[in-house]
Protein backbone atom coordinates (compact mmCIF):
# COMPACT_ATOMS: atom_id res chain seq x y z
CA UNK A 1 0.00 0.00 0.00
CA UNK A 2 1.09 3.11 -0.87
CA UNK A 3 2.15 6.25 1.88
CA UNK A 4 -0.35 8.38 -0.03
CA UNK A 5 -3.39 5.99 0.20
CA UNK A 6 -2.16 4.79 4.02
CA UNK A 7 -2.02 8.75 5.08
CA UNK A 8 -5.61 9.52 3.34
CA UNK A 9 -6.91 6.78 5.27
CA UNK A 10 -5.29 7.90 8.99
CA UNK A 11 -6.63 11.58 7.91
CA UNK A 12 -10.19 10.10 6.78
CA UNK A 13 -9.82 8.02 10.13
CA UNK A 14 -8.71 11.34 12.54
CA UNK A 15 -11.39 13.34 11.09
CA UNK A 16 -14.02 10.17 12.23
CA UNK A 17 -12.51 10.62 15.57
CA UNK A 18 -13.30 14.41 15.98
CA UNK A 19 -16.25 14.43 14.73
CA UNK A 20 -17.95 12.01 17.33
CA UNK A 21 -15.13 12.97 19.74
CA UNK A 22 -14.32 9.81 20.81
CA UNK A 23 -11.25 9.78 23.09
CA UNK A 24 -8.71 6.94 22.28
CA UNK A 25 -6.66 5.28 24.56
CA UNK A 26 -3.19 4.11 24.19
CA UNK A 27 -2.85 0.71 23.41
CA UNK A 28 1.22 0.35 23.66
CA UNK A 29 3.92 0.30 21.34
CA UNK A 30 3.68 -1.28 17.93
CA UNK A 31 6.80 -3.57 18.44
CA UNK A 32 5.06 -5.23 21.63
CA UNK A 33 1.67 -5.21 19.97
CA UNK A 34 3.93 -6.96 16.77
CA UNK A 35 5.45 -9.43 19.21
CA UNK A 36 2.29 -10.50 21.29
CA UNK A 37 0.54 -13.57 20.50
CA UNK A 38 -3.01 -12.69 20.30
CA UNK A 39 -4.29 -15.95 21.47
CA UNK A 40 -2.31 -15.94 24.68
CA UNK A 41 -3.36 -14.84 27.88
CA UNK A 42 -1.79 -11.30 28.20
CA UNK A 43 -3.64 -10.34 24.85
CA UNK A 44 -6.80 -8.50 24.85
CA UNK A 45 -8.45 -9.95 22.04
CA UNK A 46 -9.41 -13.50 22.52
CA UNK A 47 -9.02 -15.67 19.42
CA UNK A 48 -9.42 -19.81 18.37
CA UNK A 49 -6.26 -19.91 17.31
CA UNK A 50 -2.97 -17.83 17.77
CA UNK A 51 -2.04 -15.18 15.72
CA UNK A 52 0.56 -12.87 16.12
CA UNK A 53 -0.32 -8.89 16.19
CA UNK A 54 1.09 -8.62 12.47
CA UNK A 55 -0.90 -10.92 11.21
CA UNK A 56 -4.24 -9.87 12.92
CA UNK A 57 -3.36 -6.31 11.70
CA UNK A 58 -2.72 -7.65 8.27
CA UNK A 59 -6.58 -9.11 8.52
CA UNK A 60 -8.05 -6.19 10.31
CA UNK A 61 -6.84 -4.18 7.19
CA UNK A 62 -8.23 -6.56 5.20
CA UNK A 63 -11.54 -6.49 6.83
CA UNK A 64 -11.45 -2.35 7.06
CA UNK A 65 -11.07 -1.79 3.28
CA UNK A 66 -14.34 -3.85 2.54
CA UNK A 67 -16.11 -1.69 4.89
CA UNK A 68 -14.07 1.35 3.27
CA UNK A 69 -15.24 0.35 -0.06
CA UNK A 70 -19.28 0.15 1.36
CA UNK A 71 -19.40 3.31 3.25
CA UNK A 72 -17.55 5.29 -0.51
CA UNK A 73 -20.53 3.39 -1.69
CA UNK A 74 -23.16 4.52 0.76
CA UNK A 75 -22.03 7.96 0.25
CA UNK A 76 -22.37 7.80 -3.60
CA UNK A 77 -25.95 6.75 -2.84
CA UNK A 78 -26.41 9.45 -0.07
CA UNK A 79 -25.61 12.36 -2.87
CA UNK A 80 -27.57 10.57 -5.56
CA UNK A 81 -30.17 11.09 -3.30
CA UNK A 82 -29.71 14.52 -2.29
CA UNK A 83 -29.41 15.93 -5.64
CA UNK A 84 -32.89 13.90 -6.61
Amino acid sequence: MSSGVTSLKENFATLRVNEFELELASAGTVDGFLATSVGSSSGTIVSKSTETGAQLLESLEVELDGYESQLKELNSYSEKLTIE
